[in-house]
């Protein structure tokens, strides 16, 4: 689990009125499995400053019957950073990173994207180039508006602005289910996952339980939609 995945650590008002929402980065290697495997000594022989690959703890790891490899790599403590492990999981033509763990407490977003950039600088990005691999380093900045569209931006701002954030008002149900109608009229099939929204609310000044709430209300909202579209033959 990514620590901190609700934190507003290092949000931005400016960023938030714009739809911008800071998040998680993803780092994923792409080429033949084989080529893949090969690359982990190459990170391995470059590590430094503290970093080393942890092959006891990986030989500890449960199988998967072969689809999956791990691989894991320490950091440790300095007077300046936490002791952390850093995961990555090699599954057919991607090696991606899915976690890192500090040893004690929680890492908030912008030290879990400090650490992961730290080592595709240093380790990664060196062995994958010289194997001729492709990466692909995800942005720290997710839109609003280029996942969902502009009117359900527009439906956010104006239901989450006006909004009494503690009490439920009869006004700003409506403009919240007003959002959500149009999430299913516009996009029915989409399997949404509402982790961008959630981090969206939070940083807008949402509190964390009623976030939870309002994720849960549309969960069930878009699923009872979909439902009653089917039942009635509308459904595509």
């Amino acid at each position: 689990m990514r620590a901190g995945e609700f934190s507003t650590s290092g949000s931005s008002t400016e960023a938030t009125a714009r739809g911008i929402t800071k998040v998680f980065r993803d780092l994923t290697v792409y080429g033949d499995p084989e080529v893949l495997d090969a690359l982990i000594p190459g990170i391995e022989s470059r590590l430094a400053d503290g970093w080393s690959r942890d092959l006891e703890s990986e030989q500890r790891l449960p199988g998967d019957g072969g689809h999956s490899r791990f691989f894991l790599f320490a950091r440790r403590a300095s007077a300046e950073r936490p002791a952390v492990t850093l995961a990555m999981c090699a599954k057919g033509r991607r090696l991606s990173v899915t976690d890192i763990v500090p040893d004690a407490g929680s890492l908030s977003r912008a030290q879990y994207n400090s650490i992961l950039v730290e080592l595709y600088l240093r380790f990664l990005h060196p062995a994958a180039e010289e194997a001729g691999l492709s990466i692909e380093l995800s942005s720290d900045e997710r839109s609003f508006e280029r996942e969902y569209g502009w009117q359900a931006d527009r439906l956010l701002k104006g239901f989450s602005g006006c909004a009494n954030k503690s009490i439920t008002h009869p006004a700003d149900q409506r403009r919240w289910m007003d959002f959500l109608i149009h999430l299913h009229h516009h996009r029915p099939n989409r399997d949404y996952g509402f982790g961008l929204l959630a981090r969206w609310l939070i940083d807008d000044g949402w509190s964390r339980d009623k976030t939870s709430e309002l994720i849960s209300e549309a969960e069930f909202a878009l699923h009872l939609l979909s439902a009653y579209d089917a039942a009635l033959g509308l459904a595509e």
